[in-house]
C-alpha cells in the first residue's frame, strides 16, 4: 500500500531532476560523461557522444566509474561500482543533495 501512483510519480519525478542535473555538472566540468535511465533509474557514462544502444555503454570508462566508487565510499556514500543507481521511497531532498555534493567534488578533482 506504500507503492501508490503519487509515490511512483515522485520517484519518477526525482529521477528526472537527477539525470538532468548530474548532466549538467558533467558539463560544468567539463568531463565527457552521459546520463540514463528512466523513471527512478539511472546510470552515469563517462565517455563521449551519445549512449543509444549496448555497444556504446562498452565506450564508458570502467576506471572513472571505480575511482567514483571508491571517492563515494569515502565520503560515506555507496555508489554503484558500475554506475547503475536509483532513487527509492526513503531518499529526501537531503540524500539527493549529499549525492549530487559528492559527484560534483569527484567531477571538480577529476577535471583538474
Amino acid at each position: 500500500e506504500q507503492l501508490t501512483e503519487p509515490v511512483y510519480a515522485r520517484l519518477n519525478a526525482m529521477g528526472d531532476g537527477l539525470r538532468a542535473r548530474l548532466q549538467t555538472l558533467a558539463a560544468q566540468y567539463k568531463i565527457p560523461a552521459t546520463v540514463s535511465g528512466i523513471g527512478s533509474m539511472f546510470k552515469i557514462h563517462f565517455n563521449q557522444g551519445p549512449v543509444r544502444c549496448y555497444r556504446d555503454t562498452l565506450r564508458s570508462s570502467a576506471l572513472i566509474h571505480s575511482a567514483l566508487f571508491l571517492f563515494g565510499l569515502n565520503r560515506g556514500i555507496f555508489l554503484s561500482e558500475g554506475g547503475r543507481c536509483c532513487v527509492s521511497v526513503p531518499i529526501g531532498d537531503a540524500e539527493l543533495e549529499r549525492f549530487l555534493g559528492v559527484v560534483e567534488e569527484f567531477l571538480a578533482t577529476l577535471s583538474h
